[in-house]
């Protein structure tokens, strides 16, 4: 059978920490249905001066959600570009169950705000930062290209892709936690092609890596507005 990999041993002790989070902008719609613009930033804040705890440090992450209308803005629905940033950096002694991650795909369930090529995995760090992106031109290339059964069904095209990369201390790898398969010390870059809203039911996605060969295919919620 499958054998799944070890758990990494998690770094011991008290952890007391205190947090603050600042939200603004829309509802943020799970799965990428429904693109919208907004922003969270939260701060975590641990130090044994002010309440018990061993391990002193500070944590800033923060998401950024844009949507932007691009092309044939007159339309009902016009050409639009989502836009996902994601970041977070610490100082201090950040355990590592507290660390950051930038998401991948769920085996063959893509949706949009993660590596589409990453399978069932993130990327984890004590800093990150991660840039996603979609194009959605709609039913007009189908339109351009007189394929008008298409069209009429919201058959569309989106294009997407994504580029980002975490950082851990070397002084943190350690025989007792090496982080099977979790971190990757390099950037990581993908980009790919959707057939959005096929017969009403599905979106297909492709994304293919840039930095390296790969390829991989799934499924996803379609994009509906």
């Amino acid at each position: 059978g499958f054998l799944q990999r070890p758990n990494p041993t998690l770094d011991g002790g008290l952890t007391n920490r205190f947090y603050a989070e600042f939200s603004a902008g829309d509802e943020n719609i799970p799965f990428g249905v429904v693109g919208s613009t907004n922003m969270k930033l939260r701060v975590d804040f641990s130090d044994d001066s002010i309440i018990p705890t061993d391990h002193n440090f500070a944590k800033l992450s923060g998401e950024i959600n844009l949507r932007v209308n691009t092309f044939l803005q007159r339309r009902f629905f016009p050409n639009t570009l989502d836009v996902k940033l994601v970041g977070f950096v610490s100082d201090g002694f950040l355990p590592n169950y507290l660390y950051g991650a930038l998401d991948g795909s769920f085996s063959y369930f893509t949706p949009f705000g993660g590596f589409k090529s990453l399978q069932n995995r993130q990327l984890e760090g004590e800093h990150g930062v991660g840039i996603f992106w979609e194009h959605n031109f709609r039913t007009v290339p189908f339109e351009l290209l007189g394929m008008r059964g298409l069209a009429r069904q919201g058959t569309g095209i989106i294009i997407f892709g994504g580029s980002g990369r975490t950082w851990i201390d070397e002084n943190r790898f350690t025989p007792e936690i090496p982080f099977f398969g979790r971190y990757q010390d390099s950037w990581r870059h993908e980009v790919g092609l959707s057939i959005n809203n096929l017969f009403g039911l599905l979106r297909f996605d492709a994304a293919f890596r840039v930095d390296e060969p790969g390829f991989h295919f799934g499924v996803s919620v379609p994009r509906i507005f």
